[in-house]
């Protein structure tokens, strides 16, 4: 039987887990997961639907405390072929790296305090 909150370990998560956090239910968080979810928050708003996000389209991303300044350059750095476009290869990178390093234990999967230090990282 799959396991419950009442039965699990509690270092272990069940799939209390938001939806669109862990659509397999498995109760972690993969990184595939972790890429789709990202990817589709950020696509939402390809204005133009042509599968890149423009400057424009990735500011509305960005926490309001980063200075308006600093978009550009945010932008740049992510854009590693210099098109002027986001593609999906582009977006998945920086956040890889985040997953990685919460990912503790180097199985490829987040679990509950992995997934706590994501959260906290990205706020």
């Amino acid at each position: 039987p799959e396991p419950s909150e009442e039965t699990a370990p509690a270092d272990t998560p069940t799939s209390s887990l938001p939806i669109e956090l862990d659509p397999d239910r498995s109760g972690t968080i993969s990184v595939d997961e972790f890429k789709a979810l990202r990817r589709a928050r950020a696509f939402g708003n390809d204005a133009d639907g042509d599968g890149a996000l423009s400057l424009d389209e990735f500011r509305v991303l960005l926490p309001s405390h980063v200075p308006k300044m600093m978009h550009s350059r945010i932008f740049r750095r992510i854009d590693q072929d210099g098109s002027g476009a986001i593609d999906g290869a582009e977006f998945d990178a920086p956040p890889v790296r985040a997953f990685d390093q919460a990912d503790a234990d180097g199985d490829g999967e987040l679990v509950g305090a992995e997934i706590d230090a994501l959260r906290t990282d990205a706020n």
